[in-house]
């Protein structure tokens, strides 16, 4: 069973690949959702990583491929990109959705207790990943908030787009009106 979720920076995760070196609650056996723009990003991309990823306790990763954008600045940047740059672009959709739901189902069911996910600046998508999970696992926010409250931001699209498909209904500004309680 899952019982804690940290949000990181993609740095985070690949100096563990380089070093081998992790943080005291990666001591735990841990799972991994990995949040790249493109799927030229990809920071699991052989064998070596995957091994490095083992090594350090990590038993399962999913790697999902979306930009950090709502509805609104998803659609007002497309004035500003050639078609070329244009087609790479992808928005957080519901099958991505899904796809993390299921992922984060089969980790709880696997007993792993830590998951990790990380973006590339670890403050929007991997934030409202992260924030989600929380609240899907019924886990102890104020921890949650102690811990990564200053450092991020969840992009509103993903949280409401998670919460829209699966069971539960939550609003993605109730987790920051009372962030003591």
């Amino acid at each position: 069973m899952i019982r804690w979720v940290g949000v990181h920076q993609r740095r985070v995760i690949e100096d563990i690949l380089d070093t081998g070196d992790k943080p005291e609650y990666l001591k735990h056996p841990w799972a991994l959702i990995s949040i790249c723009s493109y799927p030229e990003r990809k920071l699991i991309k052989s064998e070596k990583e995957e091994e490095a990823l083992r090594k350090a306790g990590c038993h399962n990763a999913l790697t999902v491929y979306f930009g950090d954008f709502t509805v609104d600045s998803y659609h007002a940047m497309r004035e500003s990109y050639s078609e070329k740059q244009w087609r790479k672009i992808i928005l957080f959709d519901e099958q991505m959705a899904r796809d993390i739901i299921e992922f984060i189902d089969k980790i709880n069911k696997m007993a792993i207790p830590v998951l990790i996910v990380h973006c590339q600046a670890g403050v929007s998508r991997s934030g409202a990943v992260g924030t989600y999970t929380m609240r899907f696992l019924g886990l102890d926010e104020k921890f949650f908030r102690e811990v990564h409250e200053k450092y991020i931001n969840p992009n509103p699209h993903v949280y409401d787009t998670l919460c829209k498909i699966s069971p539960l209904k939550g609003e993605y500004e109730r987790f920051w009106e009372n962030p003591k309680e």
